[in-house]
């Protein structure tokens, strides 16, 4: 093949052979709730009603480290379908999520503990996968820090 490819050099292999066996390599990446930095304004305002947000165990996804998790499943090389959830790594509350837990599950267990405003959605797979890790928090955004 001749210039840069999108392929990986085994299906560039596979594509210059005369019998070639393709594979299609599938990536499904959960975004959970989507937000851009204009809409972090509204987030402290959730904690007046804590099951609206609980659909999703009160996760976003920054839209930047969205699109570091899409870049790094892309470039997944691995054969097959594989599927990454894809968050922040907090929460969009300001509550702990003790207090969450209590009001919006009660008496249900945890599989390991976890901080007062950490994630809720497992995303250590992409992180031990992909190499994702997100750079982006809302908290950083409203306090004009790093973000």
């Amino acid at each position: 093949m001749n210039g840069p490819s999108v392929l990986t050099p085994q299906a560039q292999s596979n594509a210059a052979s005369p019998w070639p066996v393709f594979w299609i390599a599938s990536v499904a990446v959960f975004l959970v709730s989507i937000d851009v930095t204009v809409l972090y304004a509204a987030f402290p305002a959730f904690d007046a009603d804590a099951r609206a947000r609980s659909w999703n165990l009160w996760g976003y996804i920054d839209a930047r480290d969205g699109a570091q998790a899409v870049r790094r499943a892309l470039g997944y090389g691995e054969p097959g379908a594989d599927v990454f959830i894809i968050a922040n790594a907090d929460t969009v509350m300001t509550r702990p999520n003790e207090q969450l837990l209590a009001e919006v599950f009660p008496g249900v267990p945890l599989a390991r503990p976890v901080g007062p405003h950490e994630t809720l959605l497992s995303i250590d797979k992409a992180r031990r996968v992909l190499g994702y890790e997100p750079q982006h928090s809302w908290r950083d955004e409203l306090a004009g820090g790093p973000g």
